[in-house]
């Protein structure tokens, strides 16, 4: 898993929706928290239909076409914290709050209509 993922929420319309966050906040490798936290607040948001599933995309580029792809992406890199060391774990367990009370995920935007 990636330090950024994209996560895709299918939903009952049989669209998907898409969403930036952190990618090794719950576990360096495992990703079913990430995607079950997303999928929480996906509830919460406007998406065009009932979210049924969440996954970890395998790279950002699923996800890079979305309406706000970029500025997400953008906000994220600027706010990135340490990698490793001194503060690090802090800043961990700071993302843990702020994603588990919708923070620090990022919603991509319903697709534009033609």
């Amino acid at each position: 898993m990636e330090d950024i993922v994209a996560v895709r929420v299918l939903l009952d319309t049989n669209d998907a929706r898409y969403f930036l966050t952190w990618g090794r906040i719950y576990d360096p490798v495992d990703c079913n928290q990430t995607a079950e936290v997303v999928m929480a607040f996906a509830k919460t948001c406007s998406l065009g239909g009932r979210p049924i599933t969440s996954e970890i995309c395998y790279s950002l580029h699923k996800a890079s076409n979305e309406e706000y792809f970029y500025e997400s992406l953008f906000d994220m890199a600027i706010s990135r914290g340490p990698k490793f060391g001194f503060n690090y774990e802090e800043w961990v367990e700071a993302k843990r709050v702020n994603m588990e009370s919708g923070l620090d995920i990022w919603y991509l935007g319903k697709p534009r209509r033609k």
